[in-house]
């Protein structure tokens, strides 16, 4: 007779083994602010503002850079035009001129 199959058999080996691992809650604690106090409230304040006044310049010297790198970089690039175009006016010209002796090739003189 066979063993019902909810039963283990001595053939079968288990399947069960140990339960896994619960997850380990992490935490961490909270760090209190302290401040001291100043003893000096009004260097602190006058710290305090020059502080914010080099963090403002360098802002602006940032903005002012960018800029002059952007107008330099425009400057060329018109250069670069302008050198185009002027020998587009010198090949123009020439081929103007042969034209008016009846020659319609280019040649270099």
């Amino acid at each position: 007779m066979a063993a019902p199959p909810d039963t283990p058999n001595s053939n079968q080996p288990t399947t069960q083994g140990p339960p896994p691992p619960t997850p380990i809650q992490m935490t961490i604690p909270m760090i209190a602010n302290w401040r001291k106090d100043s003893i000096t409230p009004e260097l602190d304040a006058e710290i305090e503002r020059m502080r914010q006044l080099r963090l403002n310049a360098i802002a602006e010297h940032h903005n002012i850079a960018f800029s002059v790198r952007r107008a330099l970089y425009e400057l060329e690039l018109a250069e670069f035009d302008l050198r185009a175009s002027e020998a587009r006016l010198a090949v123009a010209e020439k081929q103007s001129e042969l034209a008016s002796k009846g020659i319609l090739t280019f040649t270099d003189e």
